[in-house]
């Protein structure tokens, strides 16, 4: 899996530097490729990369209906945007459905579907976090919740859950466009 996840993510950036591309692929492969290590002890305070439980979701089908459902999330803000913004960013983490073919669940499984984020061989490998789904919380709310204890923090990110999940956070919102997209961007400017 981690190794799936290097290979695509030197197709991704070619032209990071070869440097940090080495540091990175010797960096993962200090931890263990067959059983990575996602989460540690709860942090002190709620912090990016925790993963809540019975977090509330809104999402609009194709016909403009607006579904409600409950879902673990993964907090995507940063910690200290947290304590001080009205609101932070959560993406929730969906059940894996038939939705999918066998190849694109295998490519989930892998992390090299650049929207999508599993925790593959742990206790949440069947479910994947899903950015494209990402939203806004009412920090206030959300913190009531969780003194009431109607939602739970059941995982903060270990120190190798808290980088990949940098590095697929990077992937999925900044890696190039597309070529021709991109050029369009060289043309005049209208102010």
């Amino acid at each position: 899996m981690i190794s799936k996840f290097i290979e695509y993510a030197n197709e991704i950036f070619p032209s990071i530097d070869t440097n940090v591309k080495n540091g990175i692929i010797e960096y993962m492969q200090q931890f263990d490729k067959k059983k990575p290590n996602w989460f540690t002890q709860n942090l002190e305070i709620i912090s990016q990369g925790d993963i809540l439980d019975n977090v509330v979701f809104t999402k609009v089908d194709d016909e403009g209906n607006e579904i409600v459902f409950k879902s673990k999330g993964i907090v995507l803000s940063n910690t200290c945007d947290m304590t001080r913004d009205d609101y932070f960013v959560i993406a929730p983490l969906i059940p894996y459905t038939t939705e999918f073919e066998e190849q694109t669940q295998r490519n989930i499984k892998n992390n090299i579907v650049s929207g999508k984020m599993c925790f593959t061989q742990s206790e949440l490998e069947d479910l994947y976090v899903d950015f494209s789904m990402s939203q806004s919380m009412n920090r206030k709310v959300i913190f009531k919740l969780i003194e009431d204890e109607k939602i739970k923090r059941i995982h903060s990110l270990s120190q190798f859950g808290f980088y990949f999940l940098c590095c697929k956070i990077t992937i999925y919102y900044l890696r190039v466009e597309n070529y021709e997209n991109f050029e369009y961007r060289n043309h005049k400017c209208f102010i």
